[in-house]
């Protein structure tokens, strides 16, 4: 079967800039996600375990991906909706967003009254700040993959969190320097869902968003991958939230990388629901940059 990627020397260059990238990524997105299921499961049928060949790039989110530290965002979200008297908004509708996104969505939940004033952005930040401090938890399996992919493929990290934060929960569980780019929500103008991180981690990459494996927990940030261009792998033990992922798994343990063809299969034992490759992605309507159809059946691409 035709890869999901051809080589870094089949295209003809990185995305110069979110402008281009946005350009290029911009059509096909409404009928691409309809056509997607269907293509994908016709990919499932072919081989259920590839995730993706020839991969230029890797991006990882952060929280809930690589650092267990969605739960303390969750728990802070459900402390403020208490306090504010909202019912029937679940804090894990807020996962994934920040502290600005947060701040909005509580101000248009809210009821008034005599109950206390939404918090601001920067109540909330520092609350989050104070919950992650000391926080060292990795995702199970998170580390590994890292290390198995750094000096083989550049690897990223586009978050919605803020520097400071990003960096310290990296730092503590030992992976900060595997990384070649770290953005956070500092650096773009526009957070998650916009695609702005994952455009820009591409583009400092120096790699094609098209060719490039992201990495998702949330519904925000998959369809921020998504819109990006990406090929999203949503990990998630809830199989039942709809992230817009190419490949569902549970747990980053069911991801094997082959260093030599740069290509990732799911476990054996834990095999994805879908795959997505070059072919079944140009039935898709999937969006595509000049030069990101170009396949070939063995992926080595280029040292770094």
């Amino acid at each position: 079967m035709s890869d999901r990627f051809g080589t870094a020397e089949d295209t003809d260059g990185p995305a110069a800039d979110e402008a281009a990238a946005r350009e290029g990524t911009a059509t096909g997105g409404d009928a691409g996600d309809a056509g997607n299921a269907g293509a994908a499961g016709e990919a499932a049928e072919v081989d259920r375990a590839l995730v993706a060949a020839g991969i230029a790039g890797v991006v990882f989110d952060c929280d809930g991906i690589l650092v267990d530290s969605e739960q303390p965002w969750l728990d802070l979200m459900a402390r403020w909706l208490r306090t504010l008297g909202i019912s029937g908004f679940p804090p894990e509708a807020m996962r994934g967003m920040t502290g600005a996104e947060a701040a909005a969505a509580l101000r248009r939940a809210h009821v008034g009254g005599a109950r206390p004033a939404p918090p601001e952005p920067q109540e909330i930040d520092r609350a989050y700040s104070e919950a992650l401090a000391g926080l060292a938890a990795p995702m199970p399996g998170a580390p590994e993959l890292v290390r198995a992919l750094a000096g083989t493929v550049p690897v990223a990290v586009a978050s919605n969190g803020r520097r400071e934060d990003v960096h310290g929960l990296l730092e503590r569980v030992g992976v900060l320097d595997l990384f070649d780019v770290v953005v956070t929500v500092e650096d773009v103008e526009h957070g998650k869902p916009d695609p702005a991180p994952y455009l820009l981690a591409a583009r400092r990459l120096g790699v094609d968003p098209h060719r490039t494996v992201a990495f998702e927990d949330s519904v925000l940030g998959s369809q921020a991958a998504r819109a990006a261009g990406c090929t999203v792998v949503g990990v998630n033990e809830d199989l039942t939230l709809p992230l817009v992922a190419d490949v569902r798994l549970s747990s980053m343990r069911e991801i094997v990388f082959e260093a030599e063809t740069r290509t990732m299969h799911a476990a054996p034992a834990q095999r994805p629901r879908a795959a997505v490759t070059a072919e079944t992605a140009d039935r898709a309507g999937r969006p595509r940059t000049p030069g990101a159809g170009r396949r070939m059946h063995t992926a080595h691409g280029t040292p770094r």
